[in-house]
């Protein structure tokens, strides 16, 4: 890949992966009656769209898979495209580095959410919300891991042939 082409991939990726985060500190810093009404709302659309009976139990699980699972899958995504392009931008990339730069940006993420709640009104960390975010990224992140990880070796096994 051409330096012009990962540069501009990683300035891309970069951008996505900051304003992610950034959605997602700010939702982090809502107060919990106005995160309350949020996760209520989806979970009412997801319910109408499956003729569903939405009751606490429902809200619980869309506002754990919606607002922390799905959200940190797709930062996992994002961050961990900003971290890989970012490596092979500046000629850095090694597995190795890029697994331990990719898992320390899965924690740190996941814990500074739970960790700006105890600054919003009515809310407060969560150990169980910060697993929920860092297997979401984990996923996320794993998944473009893993499809890294066999480009990287196709090209590696191409060049030496």
């Amino acid at each position: 890949m051409n330096n012009k082409k990962t540069f501009v991939l990683m300035i891309i990726f970069i951008t996505l992966a900051i304003g992610i985060n950034v959605f997602i500190i700010v939702e982090a810093g809502m107060s919990g009656s106005d995160s309350s009404a949020q996760s209520s709302w989806v979970a009412d659309v997801i319910a109408k769209m499956f003729n569903i009976t939405p009751d606490e139990n429902f809200h619980h699980i869309v506002r754990k898979l919606v607002g922390h699972f799905s959200l940190y899958v797709v930062n996992g995504v994002l961050t961990t495209l900003a971290v890989y392009y970012s490596l092979r931008y500046k000629n850095k990339y090694k597995i190795n580095l890029f697994l331990i730069i990719y898992l320390a940006l899965g924690i740190l993420l996941a814990s500074v959410s739970e960790f700006v709640q105890l600054l919003a009104l009515n809310r407060g960390f969560a150990g169980t919300d910060m697993l929920i975010n860092f297997s979401g990224f984990f996923v996320g992140g794993g998944v473009v891991f893993l499809i890294t990880f066999f480009i990287n070796k196709k090209r590696m096994n191409e060049h030496a042939s």
